[in-house]
C-alpha cells in the first residue's frame, strides 16, 4: 500500500491531481521507459551520464581546462605583484 501511495504522490508532483490508479499505471509506463533505456546503455555500452566522451568532446574539455588554469595562474601573478607592489609602498 506505501508502494502505491507513493506513486501517487510522485505522480501528482507534476501538479495534476490524478486518481490513485491512474497514478500507479503512469508510475508503471515511467518505470518501464527506465528499464528499456537501462538495458539500451548496457546493451550498447552507452555512458550512463549522458555525456559525450568522444574524442572532440574531450579535446573541448581538454581546451577549456587549459584556459581556465592560464587565467588562475595570471590571476595569481597580478596578485604577487599587488602585494610586492604594497610592500615597496612602506
Amino acid at each position: 500500500m506505501n508502494i502505491a501511495k507513493s506513486a501517487h504522490a510522485n505522480a501528482n508532483q507534476e501538479g495534476i491531481q490524478m486518481s490513485l490508479l491512474l497514478a500507479i499505471k503512469k508510475k508503471k509506463r515511467l518505470d518501464e521507459c527506465h528499464f528499456t533505456t537501462c538495458r539500451y546503455q548496457s546493451n550498447y555500452n552507452v555512458s550512463k551520464t549522458g555525456h559525450s566522451s568522444g574524442p572532440i568532446a574531450r579535446a573541448t574539455k581538454s581546451i577549456k581546462r587549459l584556459e581556465i588554469e592560464k587565467q588562475a595562474k595570471l590571476a595569481n601573478l597580478h596578485a604577487q605583484e599587488l602585494v610586492n607592489i604594497e610592500k615597496k609602498n612602506y
